[in-house]
């Protein structure tokens, strides 16, 4: 099952990111995903946009936690 953008029930994968510059949006999951990897000097652009159907998005607020990790590796892999 997927999970939901606040409690009206949209699916989380509606919400989508992609990188600066780049024109492929992926959707938002519930599992650890990848967004760039490089030196530590850069600064990165992620856009985010949220899929809407008149049809089936009712008005409201829809809602979800990001967290964002950043990390280093070890001198060894640089």
């Amino acid at each position: 099952a997927d999970a939901a953008l606040g409690s009206l029930g949209k699916s989380l994968s509606d919400l989508e990111w992609r990188m600066e510059g780049s024109s492929t949006w992926t959707p938002v999951t519930t599992v650890d995903q990848a967004v760039a990897t490089g030196m530590a000097n850069a600064n990165l652009g992620v856009h985010f946009r949220t899929r809407l159907g008149w049809a089936n998005d009712g008005p409201g607020s829809y809602a979800a936690d990001l967290t964002f990790s950043l990390t280093t590796l070890d001198e060894a892999y640089r």
